[in-house]
Formats: C-alpha cells, sequence, structure tokens
C-alpha cells in the first residue's frame, strides 16, 4: 500500500500544481478546483483500468 502512495504522489502534486496554476490564470477558485479534480479522477481511473492512451 505504501508504495502505491509513493507512487500516485506525483499525479496528486500534478494536480495541485494543476489548480495553482489555473487559478494564477484568473480561474476562481471554486473552477480551478474542479478542473483539477476532474483530472485527477479521470487519470486515476485510467490507472485503475489499466488504461492509458492506447
Amino acid at each position: 500500500m505504501l508504495t502505491m502512495v509513493g507512487a500516485l504522489e506525483p499525479i496528486y502534486d500534478t494536480a495541485d500544481g494543476m489548480r495553482r496554476d489555473l487559478e494564477s490564470r484568473g480561474w476562481s477558485p471554486t473552477m480551478a478546483e474542479q478542473a483539477a479534480g476532474t483530472w485527477l479522477c479521470t487519470t486515476l481511473a485510467s490507472i485503475a483500468s489499466g488504461g492509458g492512451s492506447r
């Protein structure tokens, strides 16, 4: 389980960075959080299904 947490940390960091970047570009905090959250959920679902681009 700890290996999984470590492997996913860069993905969570990317989502956090995406949210901060969107806010710095003038997006409202709510919209930035929603966009980053949607990206994060989609990315995690893709990883869970063994997917990715093919």
